[in-house]
């Protein structure tokens, strides 16, 4: 059974496996849903947010385009 909408994207995991401090998700409106929110200073070009990719076209984009790698 699939979880709940309150369930999914609530607790941010930093590289280490450690929980990020400095963020948190909060519920903004039933029209806008949730959002990360800033709550320490975050420095320019840190990384707050990694996700693994939900799905890859790479291999259809090379089909479509009749593409053959080099081996």
């Amino acid at each position: 059974m699939a979880a709940s909408t309150c369930d999914v994207f609530s607790f941010c995991v930093g590289v280490a496996g450690r929980a990020r401090v400095s963020v948190e998700v909060r519920f903004v409106s039933s029209a806008k849903g949730k959002g990360l929110f800033a709550t320490q200073l975050i420095r320019k070009g840190e990384t707050i947010f990694v996700e693994r990719p939900l799905v890859a076209a790479q291999f259809l984009w090379n089909a479509l385009y009749r593409y053959r790698g080099h081996w």
